[in-house]
């Protein structure tokens, strides 16, 4: 269930019970039908939002965050797998944004230059790691990039990280 908890002064309710759901959604992309690109319009990509309430992605608690941060990885490579066994011609990542986990997503990008505008070629809070910092397993092939995306409105900052598939140009180059 995806639901905006607007009176933040309430904590959440059965933790345990809505992330083990929260694994039950990621274990899911193994077998879940893989949208065409037609399906996708004109956009060039489908995504799948954070299936929690706003309380629980937002929780102050580092192994809370944690959790949900890691099901959205394996929902992804997940996804990925899925993509390869198919032979699809897609790029997949997953969209974090930080402090406010609500907003994160897996995406499927049938679009590599759309793809690009989001991986980006540099990753500009290097020499941070998400994975360090909340003891994430990132795929093998994988990437992650953070972006600082703080609007002078804002209260605080805001990161967009990007977890995906490396570009078959960026693995050429590495080697």
């Amino acid at each position: 269930m995806r639901r905006l908890d607007l009176s933040q002064r309430r904590k959440p309710r059965g933790i345990p019970r809505r992330l083990r759901s929260l694994n039950y959604w990621a274990d899911r992309f193994v077998t879940l039908p893989l949208p065409t690109p037609e399906d996708c319009g004109d956009s060039g990509f489908w995504n799948w939002k954070l299936p929690v309430i706003g309380s629980l992605a937002n929780h102050p608690s580092p192994r809370v965050r944690s959790q949900c941060l890691q099901a959205l990885i394996r929902a992804a490579d997940n996804l990925a797998q899925q993509t390869q066994a198919a032979e699809a011609d897609c790029y997949v990542a997953c969209l974090i944004e930080l402090p406010y986990l609500f907003g994160s997503e897996v995406t499927l990008f049938y679009s590599r230059s759309y793809y690009r505008s989001f991986y980006g070629d540099r990753h500009a809070l290097a020499p941070r790691s998400l994975a360090q910092e909340y003891g994430l397993q990132i795929p093998a092939g994988w990437v992650e990039r953070g972006f600082d995306v703080t609007q002078p409105e804002q209260r605080g900052p805001v990161e967009w990280w990007v977890v995906g598939q490396l570009l078959e140009s960026d693995k050429s180059a590495k080697s």
